[in-house]
This record gives structure tokens, C-alpha cells and sequence, in this order.
């Protein structure tokens, strides 16, 4: 279990350093809403992918008849979190909602850049 909580410190390191790295670039041409937007992204998307870790973790320990309604539970919360976030991004005069949904990608790219 020690190995995956070292890959999931790995992972949402390298997704900050991207997100830092791109958001400096916007600020850098003076596209605030659009750094902003995209910091949004990548906070929902490692905050998403922490509650995945933890609702594998928790996965791994119960009954495999519990095992569905659990999972389903989780897909669920992850998927309401999402949306409630990109909802903000939307409602927001500023923020613009396809960087912040292109920040969601945040955690993706950074499990490629490691492990592809």
C-alpha cells in the first residue's frame, strides 16, 4: 500500500508543477481569467483524483458484495464534484469554463509524462 501512496504524491507532485508551469505562462502574457480558470481545473482535478485514491483504498478492504454500491457511491461523488466545479467556472464572469475543464486533463497528462 506504501507504493501507491508514494505514486499518488508523485503524480499530484508533477500535476502541480504543470499546472504552476502553465498558469505562470498565461500570467506571463497577461490572461488572468485564463490562469485563473485553469488553477480552478487543476485544483478540482487533483482534488477529484485524491478522492479516487481513497475510494480505492477503502475498495480494497470491503466484501465484494459491498464492493459495487461502494464504488458506485464514490463514482457518483466524484462526478457531482465535477460538475459543481465547472459550474462555478461557468457562473463566474471572468473564469473561463474550457480552461477549467481542459484543467481537469491536468492529472492525465501528468500520469503520462511519468509513466508513458
Amino acid at each position: 500500500m506504501r507504493e501507491c501512496e508514494i505514486a499518488e504524491a508523485e503524480i499530484v507532485r508533477r500535476t502541480l508543477l504543470l499546472s504552476f508551469f502553465f498558469v505562470a505562462l498565461f500570467l506571463l502574457f497577461r490572461k488572468v481569467e485564463l490562469g485563473l480558470g485553469l488553477a480552478l481545473g487543476c485544483a478540482g482535478s487533483i482534488v477529484n483524483f485524491k478522492l479516487l485514491a481513497r475510494n480505492v483504498r477503502s475498495l480494497v478492504k470491503l466484501t465484494p458484495f459491498r464492493v459495487k454500491s461502494f464504488a458506485f457511491k464514490g463514482y457518483l461523488l466524484r462526478y457531482l464534484f465535477t460538475g459543481l466545479v465547472l459550474l462555478l467556472s461557468f457562473k463566474i464572469i471572468g473564469l473561463s469554463f474550457w480552461i477549467t475543464a481542459l484543467g481537469f486533463l491536468m492529472v492525465k497528462l501528468a500520469i503520462y509524462t511519468k509513466y508513458v
